[in-house]
């Protein structure tokens, strides 16, 4: 390796399709966690738009190798696995083969990660993706999903199945969203049939339906941008999903005792790459001892190729110990010229 970069902080790796590519936008649902577990893990985005669990399965080798050990693996996949097969065949993917695709990519991670956690698929604005389509491709829009609520909720049930059957935490997006969008999966949808003319007003004959799917119809676009996709508020609401379902684990790691070292999903747990500048302050000539303390001290479980870890180890070590001895000795130094009256001429 070149530099250092990696040496002192655990890695959380967030592996899928486009909704983890964009979740480091300015409000994105990775840059948020990046944040909270800020100077103690690096968050690396593997995050790959328009993928599916067949491309992924691929490639989760070469992502995931043997002499890498990342604290935490998210695993979102199953939106474009979803796709309508006659209207778009080269993304959908049978969800038998999704399942046994995903079986096998949640398998692998297990044999490489400390944690893996499994979020499922997330609903959709049916009336939404209707409306983007026609805004974005005007008179060719077809006017018929690519995707539907019915389809994915599928695909979202069989990501929770292969969760429990492989013992890793789900974190249920399909739900989370299904709730906020104010909807319940008896009630109706747009069916592909009834989109012939999806942007017609809706009919007067049944106001009350009509007045409750706008309702709903409201509350999915404050979820995404284009039917799909996050908005602000849909990444904060993946954000707060994870995040709780991560504390749900972690308390269950604090009743079996396993609450520190390379275990702890906690930030709060987790001992910084270097000491924060607050602690430094004090004597000028204390923050060595105290960023040495901290190097001796501190429980440090990055992700490294094995080779590069023990000789960078012991090199950082004999070098803080070097600075550390030089350091007091020259204030030895200093303190006997002080009291027999000299200068060191420095």
């Amino acid at each position: 390796r070149a530099m250092g970069l990696t040496d002192r902080r655990r890695a959380i790796v967030l592996f899928g399709d486009s909704l983890t590519q964009r979740s480091f936008e300015p409000s994105g649902w990775g840059a948020a966690l990046a944040h909270l577990y800020g100077r103690r893990c690096d968050v690396y985005n593997r995050g790959f738009g328009g993928y599916n669990t067949r491309w992924c399965r691929s490639m989760v080798g070469e992502l995931f190798p043997a002499d890498e050990t990342p604290l935490l693996a998210t695993v979102l996949l199953g939106t474009n696995d979803a796709a309508l097969f006659d209207v778009e065949p080269a993304a959908h993917v049978p969800l038998e083969e999704y399942e046994d695709n995903l079986t096998a990519i949640v398998t692998h991670l297990k044999s490489r990660c400390v944690h893996v956690m499994v979020l499922t698929p997330p609903c959709m604005d049916e009336r939404q993706r209707l409306a983007f389509q026609k805004e974005k491709y005007g008179a060719d829009a077809i006017g018929v999903l690519d995707r539907s609520n019915a389809n994915t909720e599928r695909y979202a049930r069989c990501a929770a199945r292969v969760a429990k059957k492989l013992n890793v935490p789900c974190v249920d997006l399909f739900e989370a969203t299904w709730k906020v969008c104010g909807v319940s999966s008896h009630e109706k949808k747009v069916a592909r049939q009834d989109s012939v003319d999806p942007w017609a007003e809706p009919s007067a004959a049944s106001p009350t339906n009509a007045s409750a799917s706008e309702t709903n119809a409201s509350k999915a676009e404050d979820v995404f941008v284009d039917g799909v996709h996050f908005s602000a508020f849909g990444q904060k609401l993946v954000f707060q999903t994870l995040t709780e379902r991560i504390r749900a684990y972690v308390s269950s790691f604090h009743e079996t005792g396993l609450t520190n070292g390379s275990y702890t999903l906690d930030p709060e747990c987790m001992d910084s790459d270097w000491p924060f500048g607050p602690v430094l302050r004090g004597e000028p000539g204390e923050w060595r001892d105290k960023m040495y303390a901290h190097f001796r001290s501190a429980t440090i479980a990055p992700t490294l190729r094995s080779g590069d870890t023990k000789s960078r180890s012991v090199w950082r070590v004999e070098a803080s110990a070097y600075a550390d001895a030089e350091n007091r000795l020259g204030r030895g130094l200093a303190a006997l010229a002080v009291a027999a009256g000299v200068g060191l001429g420095m």
